[in-house]
């Protein structure tokens, strides 16, 4: 943790799949968990501390999942997702803005923002993941950490 800590995300070159650097807000999120989880636990809120584990691990997961597939369709679905799923219950001027976003971006990126909107909207919060674990269902953490390989991981999860 102290590690990734000191390292200056910010200076990280992008990869070639994301020429926007998409993935540098990923690294400053997780650098902002370490940073919380660190002050949770020395204040003593264990419980916090715990839930911010477990939301970091799957940080990294998710992480690697792009990082393996090394896909620019995968890590706009990433992005897509976490903005169309973060204007659940927003209206008015708010989701219009988000969603005239959202139709730029699929215009960018040459989508159908309508069957975007609806493909994300309702799904769960890893539906962004569909190209790569394809389910019937929801796909869940243990999903993804099998298909990584990572079944240790989910049991310390």
């Amino acid at each position: 943790m102290k590690r990734y800590h000191e390292l200056d995300v910010t200076l990280l070159p992008p990869e070639p799949y994301d020429p926007q650097n998409y993935l540098l807000q990923w690294r400053l999120h997780m650098r902002e968990l370490i940073n919380e989880l660190f002050n949770m636990f020395v204040g003593g809120n264990l419980f916090s501390a715990a839930a911010m584990t477990r939301t970091l691990m799957e940080c990294c997961v998710y992480g690697k999942v792009i990082k393996q597939e090394k896909s620019a369709r995968l890590l706009e679905d990433w992005f897509l997702c976490g903005m169309i799923r973060g204007l659940r219950g927003e209206n008015g001027a708010l989701w219009q803005a988000g969603v005239k976003i959202v139709y730029e971006l699929c215009s960018d990126w040459n989508r159908d923002p309508e069957e975007t909107i609806r493909r994300f909207k309702k799904g769960n919060e890893n539906e962004w993941l569909a190209s790569v674990l394809p389910s019937k269902g929801r796909i869940s953490f243990y999903q993804v950490c099998e298909y990584l390989q990572e079944k240790e991981l989910y049991q310390t999860y």
